[in-house]
């Protein structure tokens, strides 16, 4: 659950932070993960099913954040039902977020440009899972443990896709010259 967003107690500077409050989402065709990655490189995030996820944008300080939704990309092969309907999903995120911010100020950014970031070639969801936690400080510092959790303590499945997208969007758009290259 996400905490208010005014004012975030960040304590010690993270190992990762960003140059604006950045609100990434990996869409699926029933449920979506979002993360809200902020300034001072506190994360925080849900899984939700769709329909949750276009109540819980109507209730998010939109005007604060950038947002970044991964886009479905075309690789030569014949997709089915699901792809589809994530790709009305995006459709309705986008649509709900610009009614409030206006048009074009969502980036679609395809899942093979934000992978790329953190490897050149083929990687799959485990190896940008370690990437980002290697970033973050490595295992121990990043994740930590019940008594003492790091600052992804509480990332899970699809939430680890959406923090990758938005460390990929800040370092690739936002902060270029910042960009680390590959790991």
């Amino acid at each position: 659950m996400l905490e208010p967003m005014a004012e975030p107690n960040c304590g010690d500077k993270p190992a990762v932070t960003f140059s604006r409050n950045i609100l990434a989402i990996d869409p699926g065709s029933k449920r979506s993960a979002y993360v809200i990655a902020q300034q001072c490189g506190r994360v925080a995030g849900e899984i939700l099913d769709n329909f949750e996820l276009v109540d819980k944008l109507k209730t998010l300080p939109l005007e604060t954040l950038v947002p970044v939704i991964e886009m479905v990309s075309c690789y030569g092969q014949p997709v089915g039902k699901d792809v589809f309907n994530t790709v009305l999903w995006i459709g309705r995120f986008c649509q709900l977020i610009e009614n409030t911010l206006g048009n074009n100020k969502v980036t679609l950014l395809p899942r093979q440009k934000a992978k790329q970031f953190f490897y050149r070639g083929s990687a799959n969801d485990s190896m940008i899972r370690y990437a980002v936690i290697e970033l973050y400080g490595g295992k121990e510092k990043a994740l930590g443990n019940k008594a003492a959790p790091g600052p992804l303590y509480h990332i899970h499945y699809d939430l680890w896709q959406a923090l990758a997208l938005a460390i990929a969007f800040e370092k690739l758009f936002l902060t270029p010259d910042k960009k680390s290259g590959n790991m």
